[in-house]
């Protein structure tokens, strides 16, 4: 592997997280802080309201039910997965009646009497089999680095077709959207596909000097591993040697799912050497040209050494990857509206980044002021004590016409801070108590904090470091709630350290109240569910390791620890705790519904025969459907606004095709994912 010294370079990495996961995109924020310095300045929606002031438009009114049981209407009212009403009035953007069908109705007399300019009464009546349900919640994703990646070529393991074909679509948001494994996912097929991909670029003159460059790359999911890896390992298996047969002219650029690997070919390296920004590092460190080409791989490990590449991408084309940016977010946020998706909240905000996301909104909401963008709640992102907001946490408020992206409203919000403590599991960088089963051997992972291992330790040190204990100690004194990124058990473990140890120095702030989480939290035993419990901390669970990974993890990463140990959603029910499911997008694709069926069949879809990883850990689809609405929201704290259709709170809400809550963990396979959303409202209003 390549390591290069290169000291402070334009676009240095300002972080200094050492991870392999989604919650920290290195090569996304790089491309992000490139535009951002490229950009004019944010104007202040807040300083200057008149800039976002839009015209009123007509109040919305609508009755809703279940025309004579031909529907349902699914309230979850106070966390129930079973609850139901006949109908339900809106008025505004919020729900002013749940009740009976008659009640309603005078309800809806009642508003018209009392506000002479209302408009006309909209009555939608369910059809057979249609299901009202509070709009879906996407409790962990991330809308600053996905919407980057979604301009390269798509290798992702997600899609309906096998890499290379040529039917396949050629949507940038088909990797978001795909809500399956593709079949033969080989190393190769990616060959075949990068290759045709090359191609296809070539014809094009005006792409002449371009890279290739690709995104999505996930070695763990490939059908090469473990039966058909010819020595390579999940680690070292694309490198140049992969990459120069398929060109040794063009620059070929390949990013991993987690986004923390980069693989190169000859030509990327050359590019890096004959960069003026770079060159006279390079030739310190290695001399020649020749020395740095014997000892480059072409794999590319994190900020100092992925950087280097994309600073030396052809300057025409980074300047389309930047312009690309806002239109990806709107595709984005229009793929998780597709998805039933009314609330998507960023794990891993930067301020930069939420400025341009602000600024994309308001330009969209201005060019089409109908259509009701989903709610976007945020994580401040923190790695070090003087990273932590000067602001003060404070829940949601309503959101306004007049500014409907004021910060600090349902629309726009900091809901939490999010600290990365490792990587991922599936790319072997989750950090872990034993070792993975998998080569490399006594490989455990890494992990983002100083560790100071004992004579006593075996393994990854037992005691959390102290710098990780004190800043979660400080930003609980401060108030703030926390999602803490945790996969591997040591991290796990070291995440139960530093909240129990937090608690007590804070007793005077409850736990209760600030709703802490554990983010991925994969591997739990059940004495660590039971610190979970007791501390009053809460899971969210990457449901697609189930799901997607079950199969790698049972047989090849893990083995028989998945079984006992992931994604223990029964579990937490048993002991009623509160724990939602969530994607990590674009780690796995955006679909709460596809994650509710992961979590109700636990079928590894992987696998020949769609196994099933541990049963005792399904649940119900009610169960599923509360996790993915009112826990949700509880989690991001907004459940006093959205989560549940009862009185008083914002109509948000989607009509399905199907009920998911008849379906159960033999019939939900492979359907619940792909109920219909035929219609969604967000404060009332149409989302489509």
């Amino acid at each position: 592997m390549l390591t290069l010294h290169l000291g402070s370079i334009d676009m240095a990495h300002h972080c200094d997280h050492g991870l392999s996961c989604g919650c920290h995109n290195p090569t996304a924020e790089a491309l992000l802080r490139i535009a951002v310095q490229n950009s004019p300045p944010a104007p202040d929606a807040e300083a200057t309201p008149a800039a976002t002031v839009l015209a009123r438009p007509e109040t919305p009114f609508i009755l809703i039910h279940n025309n004579g049981g031909k529907g349902t209407i699914r309230t979850v009212a106070d966390g129930d997965g079973t609850a139901t009403a006949e109908a339900l009035v809106v008025f505004g953007d919020q729900i002013l009646f749940v009740g009976t069908l008659g009640d309603a109705k005078t309800a809806a007399e009642a508003i018209s009497k009392n506000n002479p300019s209302v408009p006309d009464l909209q009555t939608i009546a369910l059809s057979d089999g249609q299901c009202v349900i509070p709009g879906l919640i996407e409790p962990h994703v991330h809308i600053t680095t996905s919407p980057v990646m979604m301009a390269w070529n798509n290798y992702s393991p997600f899609g309906d077709k096998a890499l290379g074909d040529a039917s396949a679509s050629d949507d940038p948001s088909s990797e978001m959207e795909a809500q399956c494994l593709r079949p033969d996912y080989c190393l190769a097929k990616l060959c075949e596909a990068v290759s045709s991909d090359l191609a296809k670029q070539k014809t094009d003159a005006s792409k002449s000097d371009w890279w290739l460059l690709g995104d999505g790359v996930d070695t763990s999911l490939m059908t090469d591993f473990p039966d058909h890896a010819d020595g390579k390992n999940l680690l070292n298996c694309i490198d140049k040697t992969f990459l120069d047969p398929i060109s040794d002219q063009t620059p070929i650029m390949l990013i991993s799912a987690s986004e923390h690997t980069a693989y190169v070919n000859t030509p990327v390296l050359k590019a890096m050497w004959k960069n003026p920004a770079l060159h006279e590092k390079l030739k310190k460190q290695f001399k020649s040209e020749e020395k740095f080409l014997e000892k480059a791989s072409g794999v590319l490990q994190e900020m100092d050494e992925i950087v280097p590449a994309l600073i030396s991408i052809n300057k025409r084309q980074m300047e389309s990857l930047i312009a690309d940016m806002p239109g990806n977010l709107i595709r984005m946020l229009k793929v998780a509206q597709k998805r039933g998706v009314t609330l998507v909240y960023d794990a891993g905000m930067q301020t930069s980044f939420a400025a341009m996301i602000k600024n994309t909104l308001q330009g969209q909401k201005l060019l089409h002021p109908k259509w009701p963008s989903p709610r976007i709640g945020m994580a401040h992102l923190i790695s070090k004590l003087d990273e932590l907001p000067k602001d003060s946490f404070a829940k949601p408020v309503h959101p306004t016409i007049c500014n409907p992206y004021e910060t600090g409203s349902l629309n726009f919000y900091f809901g939490s801070l999010k600290i990365v403590s490792d990587g991922s599991n599936q790319g072997l960088t989750g950090y872990q108590i034993d070792p993975y089963c998998c080569p490399p051997e006594n490989h455990y992972g890494l992990y983002n904090f100083a560790v100071s291992p004992s004579v006593s330790d075996k393994g990854t040190p037992e005691k959390a470091p102290a710098d990780f204990i004190e800043l979660v100690s400080t930003a609980w004194q401060k108030n703030w709630p926390m999602m803490i990124h945790a996969n591997g058990e040591r991290a796990i473990e070291y995440a139960l350290q530093a909240y129990e140890a937090s608690a007590i120095a804070n007793a005077d702030i409850s736990a209760t109240d600030l709703r802490n989480r554990i983010e991925h939290c994969s591997l739990l035993t059940d004495e660590r569910l039971e610190r979970i419990k007791n501390s009053d901390i809460h899971p969210s669970y990457l449901i697609g390791h189930v799901g997607y990974w079950g199969w790698t993890f049972s047989n090849y990463i893990f083995r028989e620890k998945a079984e006992e140990q992931l994604d223990r959603c029964n579990s937490s029910i048993e002991r009623d705790i509160c724990f939602t499911l969530h994607s990590d997008c674009a780690v796995s694709p955006l679909g709460p519904l596809r994650m509710m069926e992961q979590a109700v069949t636990r079928k590894m879809e992987g696998s020949a025969n769609a196994a099933v990883l541990n049963a005792q850990e399904r649940i119900t689809s009610a169960q599923a459907l509360v996790a993915a609405t009112y826990n949700a929201a509880w989690q991001c704290h907004a459940d006093h606004l959205v989560g549940s259709l009862e009185i008083g709170k914002l109509a948000d809400l989607v009509i399905l095709g199907e009920d998911p809550v008849k379906m159960d963990a033999q019939s939900a396979y492979m359907k619940m994912r792909n109920i219909e959303v035929q219609h969604m409202l967000i404060g009332g209003r149409n989302a489509f």
